[in-house]
This record gives structure tokens, C-alpha cells and sequence, in this order.
């Protein structure tokens, strides 16, 4: 961590000194949905359109990341007051 900065853990996780772990789940999660997509298309469709769950998977990554970083925000102002 940089001087006088401060961070709060979320679920023992911090960004600044465990950045990995939220990016770790993020990937996980997004390959999860991915293999899930897959998996419904191939049972009620006649194909499966990867490129379309592939950019669904990346954009389930960017939101999770998302959550976790405006999370992270909401509980460093809470604990501020």
C-alpha cells in the first residue's frame, strides 16, 4: 500500500494488497456463465454462438469488477463518517 492510504477488506479481500483474488473470482465467475451459456444453447438451440457468449462473458467479468470496486467505494465512505 502507498502512504496514508487506507483500504477495506471485503470478504478478507482487499484491491490493494489482494487485487488478484477479485480479478481471480471475476475470471471464474465469467467462465462459469460462459460454460452455462454453452451448456443451455446446446440443449435448446440447433447451434451455439460462441462469439455472442464469449463477449456476454467478458461483460459478466467488467460488471462483477465493477460491483466489487463500487463496494469497495460505498464501505471506505461509510467507514469515513
Amino acid at each position: 500500500m502507498f502512504k496514508g492510504e487506507t483500504c477495506v477488506k471485503i470478504k478478507n479481500r482487499t484491491f490493494l494488497d489482494g487485487g488478484y483474488d477479485v480479478l481471480k473470482d471475476s475470471v471464474r465467475y465469467a467462465l462459469i456463465f460462459y460454460v452455462l451459456l454453452a451448456a443451455f444453447q446446446w440443449l435448446f438451440e440447433p447451434k451455439i454462438l460462441w462469439i455472442n457468449n464469449i463477449g456476454l462473458a467478458v461483460l459478466a467479468m467488467f460488471i462483477y469488477l465493477l460491483l466489487e470496486w463500487l463496494i469497495q467505494l460505498y464501505r471506505n465512505k461509510k467507514n469515513q463518517k
